[in-house]
Parts: C-alpha cells; sequence; structure tokens
C-alpha cells in the first residue's frame, strides 16, 4: 500500500496557433469586415441592410464620404424611411464637413428626429454639436433626454460625465 509519488511537473503544451483576428489591429478587422461586406454587395446589390453595415464600416474607419454613399443607398433600399438611415447619413457629412451642418445634414437629422424624437444617434449627434458650439444648456438638455429614454444600450456613466463637463462651463 505504498504510495508512489505522483508527477506534479507538467511538461509545456506545444503553442497553438493563434486565430489571424487576434493578430490584427482594430484598424487591420474593419478594412477586412469592409471587404466582406463588399463581397456580400457583389452578389446582392439590393441589400439594403447590408449597405447600411457598409456605411458603418466605414464610419469607423472615418471614411465619411464612402460612409455617406453607404447610407444614401441603404435609404434608397430601405422599404420604409428610417430614423437611423437618416441619422447616420447626418452624421457622415457632419463629419466629412469638419463637424459643421450643412443644410442638407441638418436635413437629415430633422428627418431622424421627425420619425422618432428619441433616435439615439441623432440626439447624441445634436448635444455634441451644441457642446461643440458652446450651448452647453442646450447640451445638457439633449443628453438629458438620452437619459430619459431609458435605454439600456447606453453608456449612461458617459453621458452623465458628458453633463458634468457641460455644467463646468456654465
Amino acid at each position: 500500500m505504498g504510495h508512489e509519488p505522483q508527477n506534479t511537473v507538467r511538461r509545456p503544451e506545444p503553442p497553438q496557433a493563434v486565430p489571424e483576428e487576434m493578430l490584427m489591429s482594430a484598424s487591420e478587422l474593419n478594412q477586412k469586415r469592409i471587404k466582406e461586406i463588399q463581397d456580400k454587395l457583389r452578389e446582392d446589390t439590393q441589400n439594403g441592410e447590408l449597405w447600411y453595415a457598409l456605411g458603418n464600416a466605414y464610419m469607423y474607419s472615418s471614411e465619411f464620404e464612402n460612409a455617406g454613399t453607404a447610407f444614401l443607398y441603404a435609404l434608397r433600399l430601405a422599404p420604409e424611411p428610417q430614423s437611423n438611415i437618416y441619422s447616420a447619413m447626418a452624421t457622415a457629412s457632419y463629419y466629412q464637413e469638419k463637424q459643421h451642418f450643412t443644410p442638407q445634414s441638418q436635413a437629415w437629422l430633422e428627418q431622424a428626429l421627425a420619425l422618432d424624437k428619441n433616435n439615439i444617434s441623432a440626439l447624441m449627434l445634436l448635444a455634441s454639436d451644441y457642446f461643440l458650439s458652446a450651448r452647453y444648456q442646450r447640451a445638457i438638455d439633449t443628453w438629458q433626454q438620452v437619459l430619459d429614454t431609458e435605454r439600456t444600450d447606453l453608456d449612461r456613466v458617459e453621458i452623465i460625465n458628458a453633463i458634468n463637463r457641460a455644467k463646468a462651463f456654465i
């Protein structure tokens, strides 16, 4: 009934291959995503959801003109007007114009809010513009409107921090 000591030293396991995506930067991953969406669009050019996804991928890469074009296709292919597409178009145009509204981007923003007065993307764009143009109370009120939607997918802490930054300037 002797017990033999067990070997507790483990041999190192051979290294395992790391998935390619884990070695890619966020920018490289997004470029890969853009290419994948483009490939799918070559097969189905009439897919508005793919055009919208492509626009968002371009936004992530700060390719605002390309994003705007993709969002326009998404809008044309949508079965009915959609608030999120209008707000995306307004956002792409706003950033393409170096954070300034053009009459067209303003119209798209107004259309987004006419379709959904609590469109988060539109409200966040509006609040940011108010803040950047030193209209701090309007920024605070708009961010508060975002919080009042009680959406669970919001970064509430970041919005509250933005409100507090704006209050510091009043």
